[in-house]
């Protein structure tokens, strides 16, 4: 029998398993927050679907971000899941008056998708176009401004006797009680 200078192995402790665990999990939160992005950056630009306009559906494009989503009825931390909604009350494309759309952040933790949330919203431009198809016909915006407001303003649900196009979501990521409005007015 021959002799081996092998060394026992050593056993990782249980503390330095936690701090690996700790380090994994936060690049792994890292690389989610920075998935928006990256999809932005790789992903073909959207334009509207032809179907979805012969459809009717009421759906939102927004090219510079990369956006492409259905616009629900219905606002509900569900529906905010897999999708943006229009404000009940608010107007609609076409008819004169404010419209109201609500989004929310990307969020890392849940099966929200760039493509269905406002995660980039902050980095839209004046000028930047917005389209949005209801009942066949689709509708042209483009960015006039943006705001950072409080949860609780007023300001936020404001209607105005003019076509406008507001599009809402908590600013910045996970602050729930700001909130950022981006204003867009029909393009002629």
């Amino acid at each position: 029998m021959r002799p081996t200078n092998k060394k026992p192995a050593k056993r990782i402790s249980g503390r330095t398993m936690a701090g690996l665990a700790f380090i994994v999990t936060g690049l792994l939160i890292a690389l989610t927050l920075v998935y928006p992005m990256a999809y932005n950056l790789l992903a073909a630009e959207p334009v509207m679907d032809p179907a979805v306009v012969e459809e009717g559906r009421f759906w939102l494009v927004i090219p510079e971000i990369s956006v492409d989503t259905i616009v629900r009825n219905e606002v509900s931390r569900h529906t905010l899941q897999r999708a943006v909604a229009h404000l009940p009350g608010s107007g609609f494309p076409g008819d004169g008056t404010s419209i109201i759309i609500v989004g929310h952040q990307y969020n890392p933790q849940t099966a929200f998708s760039p493509q269905s949330s406002f995660g980039l919203l902050d980095m839209l431009k004046a000028g930047d176009p917005i389209y949005l198809a209801y009942e066949g016909v689709i509708h042209t915006y483009s960015v006039a401004r943006k705001e950072t407001l409080d949860a609780d303003d007023p300001a936020l649900y404001s209607l105005n006797d003019y076509e406008c196009l507001t599009l809402l979501t908590c600013a910045p990521l996970f602050y729930e009680t700001k909130r950022l409005k981006l204003t867009a007015l029909p393009q002629e």
